[in-house]
C-alpha cells in the first residue's frame, strides 16, 4: 500500500466510517511505546544520581529488598556516637565490684573468660609440689595478694593454659626441699617430687607406674641412705630404671637422684653400686 493511502477501520469492508493515515499512526504508536519503555527500569543496573528513595521494609525483614537508611536505624545499628544504654559499648568497660561469668569445663581452650572457679579446678588437676612455692603446695591463693593470681584472675582460657604449663616455673624458683623419712621399704608418692626420701633401714625404694602416680616428665627425687643397710632402687612392673654400675646405694650416706625421662622410664644418678 502506498504511503499516504487510507484504510477503513471499525466496520467490515466495504463500509468505511473512519480512516487514518497509516504512516502517521505507526509513528505515533512507536513514539508512545518508546515513552512507555523509558518509564521502565533498564535491565542493567543504572548509575544513580541525586538521592534515590525506596520503600522502607519492616524491622527484621530478611529479603533481597533494598534496605533504606531508615531500615538500618530501626534495626538497631550501633552508632559510634550513640551513648544510649541500649547499645553495646565499643570498648571494654572498667569493671567494678565482683563481675561474674559462666565457668568453662575443664580443659576448655577458647577465648572465654576464665573464672576463678575454672582456675582452681584446672590447678587441682595440675601437679603440685609441696613447700616448693612456700604456700602449702598450692600455686595460687585466693586472698588477692598473690601477684600471679591477680595477673590471671581475668583472662582467657587459652592464655591461662600457657601460664599454667609454661610460665609458672619462671615465677618461682625452687625453695627448701621437703623430706620424707622411712624405716622400711617405700613406694614413691606424688608429694615426693622435688624432695628428699631418707631411708634409715635399707629396703627397696619403688618407683610406681605413670598410670598409678603421674609424675611430670623431668621430675627429680633425691634418695638418701641414712642407715648401714643398703637401699635398692627398683621400678614397679612396667617401669624401667637405668643406672650404673647398679641400682643400690653404695653405703651409709650415699645418695642418688631419680629423674623421670619419659612416661615409665627413669634414670638414677649418684653414689651407686651393683
Amino acid at each position: 500500500m502506498a504511503s499516504g493511502s487510507t484504510v477503513a477501520y471499525g466496520l467490515p469492508y466495504p463500509l468505511q466510517t473512519d480512516s487514518v493515515n497509516v504512516a502517521s499512526d505507526v509513528q505515533d504508536l512507536a513514539t508512545a511505546v518508546e515513552a512507555e519503555l523509558l518509564l521502565k527500569a533498564p535491565l542493567a543496573s543504572p548509575s544513580l544520581t541525586g538521592t534515590p528513595i525506596a520503600p522502607t521494609a519492616a524491622t527484621d525483614t530478611s529479603t533481597t529488598q533494598i534496605a533504606t537508611t531508615q531500615f538500618v536505624i530501626n534495626q538497631g545499628y550501633i552508632k559510634e556516637s550513640d551513648t544510649s544504654s541500649i547499645y553495646a559499648p565499643l570498648i571494654s568497660p572498667a569493671l567494678t565490684g565482683t563481675p561474674t561469668a559462666p565457668t568453662a569445663a575443664l580443659g576448655t581452650d577458647t577465648t572465654q573468660i576464665a573464672t576463678t572457679e575454672f582456675i582452681q579446678n584446672e590447678l587441682a588437676n595440675f601437679v603440685t609440689l609441696p613447700n616448693q612455692l612456700g604456700n602449702s603446695g598450692k600455686f595460687l591463693t585466693t586472698n588477692g595478694t598473690d601477684a600471679l593470681w591477680e595477673t590471671i584472675q581475668i583472662t582467657d582460657v587459652d592464655t591461662l593454659e600457657t601460664i599454667i604449663f609454661t610460665d609458672l616455673p619462671l615465677f618461682y624458683s625452687p625453695k627448701n626441699l621437703s623430706t620424707t623419712t622411712s624405716a622400711t621399704s617405700y613406694t614413691l608418692a606424688l608429694t615426693n617430687a622435688a624432695g628428699v626420701v631418707e631411708m634409715s633401714n635399707g629396703g627397696t625404694l619403688t618407683i610406681p607406674t605413670n598410670a598409678s602416680v603421674a609424675f611430670p616428665i623431668g621430675a627429680q627425687i633425691v634418695v638418701l641412705q641414712t642407715g648401714a643397710s643398703q637401699v635398692t632402687l627398683s621400678g614397679a612392673v612396667g617401669v624401667t630404671v637405668n643406672g650404673t654400675p647398679g641400682l643400690k646405694l653404695r653405703a651409709q650416706w650415699s645418695s642418688a637422684t631419680l629423674i623421670k625421662r619419659s612416661e615409665n622410664v627413669w634414670v638414677a644418678l649418684g653414689d651407686l653400686s651393683a
